[in-house]
């Protein structure tokens, strides 16, 4: 396995532990910080990306196709796993957010849809499918990225929705 796909691979299962510890973590919610993360894990994947380019890496149609397609099942996840999230407000008015077992469940699908995609478009292409290396590897932290910032933005959405309801006086 080449070096860069041992990166990709290295940086991509540390993405998703961190995702999930913060996902399961009770945090203080607000609209304004729910870029930095996908941010971050943004411009890696398009280091990543570039690093298997440059490097001669093989790009292949069925591989283009499957890293598309990834990024729809991406961001289509984001909202219903958004939904997963429990938000409350406490009694000095700050909201407070928390995973659950259906984000975490949620979350495996949307691994395993990457997954899956990455091994069984390329052959329809005529091309060898392959989740832990090439390409896909290269864009597994983009994946990512699309993946947690649609959420975030939908939980923003979400959190400002709660905030409306909890103004509107009894």
């Amino acid at each position: 396995m080449a070096p860069a796909t041992v990166t990709s691979i290295l940086f991509g299962v540390v993405a998703v532990v961190f995702v999930l510890y913060r996902q399961l973590r009770t945090r203080q919610l607000t609209s304004t910080r729910v870029a930095r993360v996908p941010l971050i894990t943004a411009v890696i994947g398009i280091v990543e990306t570039i690093v298997y380019v440059q490097g001669g890496g093989p790009i292949q149609i069925g591989h283009v196709v499957a890293i598309a397609v990834g990024m729809v099942i991406a961001a289509a996840l984001a909202y219903p796993r958004a939904m997963t999230i429990k938000v409350w407000q406490d009694a000095q008015g700050v909201w407070f957010g928390q995973g659950t077992i259906r984000t975490i469940m949620m979350w495996i699908v949307t691994i395993g849809a990457h997954i899956g995609i990455s091994l069984l478009i390329p052959p329809l292409f005529g091309e060898q499918g392959t989740a832990t290396g090439g390409l896909e590897s290269a864009t597994l932290m983009l994946f990512i990225a699309v993946s947690v910032g649609l959420q975030g933005y939908f939980g923003a959405d979400r959190l400002s929705r709660h905030q409306a309801r909890a103004r509107v006086p009894a």
